[in-house]
This record gives structure tokens, sequence and C-alpha cells, in this order.
């Protein structure tokens, strides 16, 4: 792992008060969910030693440089396809400005196979799920804006669903106390991604080791 990542935080997931009818659905939902979740999660090796979770399906790294996470909540629902959706958060630690390029974000499974994260034309010829994805955000981003209220959002432009209106970035630049959030797609790997761990590895412009999230997906 990084030393870059020293220090680690573990964070809490922010719960709000609902009216007690709610809070019943809810909590029927959340049992059902999770008793599913169990029996599918042992399909992922106990050995596989994954990031810490700051809410459900979601690992994360905490560090003097950034806070970086990682969420499967999209990559769950897929069953076959070309690519592998991956929720995205990172967040300045450091005092300075810190630059993520598009080359390099890769993922890695358990065997050490490394996949680079997939062109924009690739995305836009290749993948119709991405607005289902972005529905499926919110509680992610929820999550990570609770837990940096004083930071300011700027936008993860990798694969911007509409192409006319927004272009596609090859950088992100993060000023001191912003964070950003978005989608990360990876190619689908021939053995599939369901009950297997993988690495997200994260290269930044101003420091020499990449940042790391292990994380696994049900």
């Amino acid at each position: 792992m990084s030393k870059h990542l020293g220090g680690m935080r573990h964070g809490r997931t922010v719960f709000g008060f609902r009216p007690a009818a709610v809070l019943i659905a809810v909590a029927m939902v959340v049992c059902a969910t999770g008793c599913a979740q169990k029996g599918r999660a042992a399909a992922i090796p106990q050995e596989a030693r994954l990031s810490p979770t700051f809410r459900p399906l979601a690992h994360f790294e905490d560090g003097q440089v950034a806070f970086v996470a990682v969420d499967g909540r999209a990559a769950q629902f897929v069953r076959d396809g070309k690519f592998v959706p991956l929720g995205f958060a990172i967040a300045n630690r450091s005092k300075g400005t810190l630059t993520v390029l598009r080359e390099s974000l890769v993922l890695e499974d358990a065997a050490g196979r490394r996949y680079p994260a997939v062109s924009y034309p690739e995305f836009l010829e290749g993948y119709s799920r991405a607005r289902t994805d972005a529905r499926l955000a919110d509680v992610f981003e929820e999550a990570v804006r609770l837990r940096f209220p004083t930071y300011t959002a700027t936008p993860l432009s990798f694969f911007p669903l509409n192409a006319s209106r927004t272009g596609s970035r090859e950088r992100v630049e993060l000023d001191r106390t912003a964070y950003a959030i978005g989608y990360l797609y990876f190619p689908m790997p021939a053995d599939g991604i369901h009950g297997k761990a993988f690495t997200l590895l994260i290269g930044l412009r101003e420091f020499p080791d990449r940042l790391v999230v292990k994380f696994g997906i049900l």
C-alpha cells in the first residue's frame, strides 16, 4: 500500500431521523438486502484484505494526501456486458493541488491482471447503463458530501453522460479542500466480477506512489 496513506481514519455512516412507519419499512428492506448480501458475500475469499467500509458496498482509504473511496453498488447489478462501473470519490487532504489523470486509473484483480480505464469513445459506443448508474450513486454521493461538508465539489468528468453539453476530461485537478465524485469504467474481466476482490490503483501527478483501495463486488 502507498506510504502516503498512513494514519487511516475509519468512517462513520450518517443516519437521519425518520417517522416510525418509515423506519420500520426501511428496517425491513435493509434486513432483506443484508441477508441476501450476506449469502453472496461468502463467495468473496475470506483471506482478501479489503479496505474499511464507510457505507454498505463502499470501501475507502483516508491518509495525509487524499481520501479515496470506491462504491460497488452499480457493479453488483451488472451480470454481463463490456464494462465495470465503479463509483469513485477523491478528496484532497494535502497542502497543495492534486491532479488525477485518466491514464493513471487502473483496476487490478486478485491474480494481478490490470485493466486501465476505458476511453470515452469506447464508453459512448459500448455502454447503455450510464443513467441507471447515476441514479444508483445518490447514497454514495450524499455520504461523501456529509463527510466533507466544508469542501468544494469538483466535477469528475471522465465519463460525462451528455457528450454534446459536457466534454470529457483527461485530468481532474483538485484544489485544497476540494473533492470530486463520479463513475469510472473499466473493461469487464473474462472471469467476471462477482464474489471477487479487486484493487483500484490511483496515480497522482504530484506524488510518485499510487493510492490504493481494496474492495469486493458481491
